[in-house]
């Protein structure tokens, strides 16, 4: 008899080890589809009525999902705001900022610097100038990117030191003036909305070459 009490809980054991990771990859599967799917809300929330309505509860009940999973998922208004500006950063290519810091040569940083951040205002555009004009009026959408342009000038800053013009006054003013020039605010007045990225990468990249006063025979590919 024990021996078979003993039989049964092995392969209770057995069969709760098989199930668990199925289990397990169905409830990331939910997760995911559930966070995309606020996510989408948030969008378009954003993009149609701005932040007058744009609450967990509401956002919730767009994306067709309960608050207590909203609120599982990002906490906060907040929360869901920065897990937006993390998905527009992963699909506009800021991903490859890492690689673009690492580049052995300067000119090549510099030019890919003012790429990613071509490729990226000009991957939804519309969006983007709606969180920025409602970041002037918001404060906490405002803290949101105002700690992007930082990390941006940081960034703007380590590339110029590299460059290595001037001393450091001249190197403050062209990392000033290359943060400038990668502003969404500076892109969205330079190019018209149906501009490819591509044209617009090769435009902007003359005009910060002038600007930092560099020789624009090298050659950077693309």
């Amino acid at each position: 008899m024990l021996r078979l009490f003993r039989s049964r809980e092995l392969n209770k054991k057995i069969n709760d080890g098989c199930k668990r990771p199925y289990d397990l990859g169905k409830r990331s599967e939910t997760m995911d589809r559930n966070r995309a799917a606020l996510l989408n809300a948030a969008r378009e929330e954003l993009e149609a009525n701005g932040l007058a309505n744009f609450t967990v509860e509401a956002l919730a009940r767009k994306a067709g999902l309960s608050r207590q999973t909203a609120h599982n998922l990002f906490g906060t208004k907040g929360g869901i705001l920065e897990a937006l500006f993390d998905d527009l950063a992963k699909k506009g290519g800021l991903t490859r900022m890492p690689e673009i810091m690492q580049e052995s040569s300067a000119k090549r940083m510099l030019a890919e610097f003012v790429r990613v951040f071509t490729d990226f205002w000009a991957s939804d555009r519309v969006l983007i100038r709606r969180i920025h004009g409602i970041a002037v009026i918001d404060p906490e959408l405002g803290a949101s990117v105002q700690a992007r342009n930082e990390r941006r000038k940081r960034a703007a800053r380590r590339v110029v030191e590299r460059l290595g013009t001037g001393n450091d006054a001249e190197k403050t003013r062209l990392a000033a003036t290359l943060y400038a020039m990668t502003s969404f605010e500076f892109f969205d007045a330079l190019f018209n909305e149906d501009i490819q990225k591509e044209a617009a990468w090769k435009q902007l990249w003359q005009v910060v070459q002038r600007a930092l006063a560099l020789d624009p025979g090298d050659d950077v590919g693309g």
